[in-house]
């Protein structure tokens, strides 16, 4: 199986500093731009399938990046969602966050990287012999990684891809 993992562009969230977690988020077309090049980087990959994020930042970027793939099929995902976030989300980031801290109401770390587990399961169970583009967000993306026990990323900015190969 040969996965591409790929964060969403940037968002005004992302430019304004504030905490998305489950929200929508909003491209921008500094976001458009970033998609629109990663769909470029991607034409030499023969991707099929694409699972992305249901929110509607990750939504938007697999459409655009579908619209130069006419055959890649994109399917959305509730476990590829961002973490909830609780009350914290569409409030600035503050200072000590690093993305894994806990906060009354978030969902915990080991609950999201069950939820992403799962998935990872599900993909080496039914989609082991294709290239598969996953289209999601920073802290996701880190604990599929760490589900398919690779090697983990210090860091997925917005409109970065990696590529696993299982």
């Amino acid at each position: 199986m040969k996965l591409i993992l790929a964060r969403h562009g940037e968002t005004i969230e992302n430019r304004l500093h504030i905490l998305q977690g489950q929200t929508p988020g909003l491209l921008t077309a500094k976001g458009v731009s970033q998609t629109n090049k990663l769909a470029d980087l991607l034409l030499d990959f023969n991707i099929a399938l694409c699972f992305t994020s249901d929110l509607r930042r990750a939504v938007d970027t697999a459409n655009i990046i579908a619209a130069k793939h006419p055959r890649m099929t994109v399917i959305e995902d509730v476990r590829l969602r961002e973490r909830y976030l609780g009350d914290l989300q569409g409030k600035a980031i503050p200072d000590n966050w690093n993305g894994t801290n806990h906060h009354e109401g978030a969902e915990s770390m080991p609950e999201l990287f069950a939820r992403v587990k799962d998935f990872a399961d599900y993909l080496q169970a039914n989609h082991s012999d294709e290239t598969v583009l996953i289209i999601s967000h920073g802290i996701t993306l880190k604990a599929l990684m760490s589900a398919l026990d690779e090697s983990e990323r210090e860091e997925f900015g917005n409109g970065s891809y990696s590529v696993v190969i299982r």
